[in-house]
């Protein structure tokens, strides 16, 4: 389901099928209830960061969008990249951030909130 999920996200960007990298791995179940390995995670992040030369990182905020421990593991790899001074100084990285239920499902119409309540800019 989540590779069917994220072709259909890639191909909303024009981004090529040959462009994209799946990682299948045993440590990391698709699970909201299994913590994710951070050292792991960093290990493969920072190796992929730098086996394509990528530019830009966006991840999860530490909340995880929903408090999906998952996600929460990425922020926590990402940013152990970031303070231990790891992260490539080429790659830019971005966090999504969490809102309220509220104004997770305005869409559009939270523009106006983000832009006015925003931490991150």
């Amino acid at each position: 389901m989540r590779k069917d999920e994220l072709w259909n996200a890639c191909s909303c960007f024009n981004i090529r099928q040959q462009d994209i990298t799946l990682i299948s791995c045993t440590q990391l179940p698709d699970d909201p209830n299994i913590d994710w390995k951070v050292e792991l995670l960093s290990t493969l992040i920072l190796n992929h960061i730098e086996t394509l030369d990528i530019d830009l990182l966006i991840t999860f905020d530490k909340d995880g969008i929903s408090q999906h421990k998952n996600h929460q593991a990425l922020y926590y790899a990402t940013a152990s990249l970031c303070l231990s001074g790891l992260m490539p100084p080429t790659c830019r990285t971005f966090t999504l951030e969490t809102v309220n239920i509220a104004r997770k499902y305005l869409s559009f119409f939270d523009v106006l909130f983000t832009l006015m309540l925003s931490t991150n800019w």
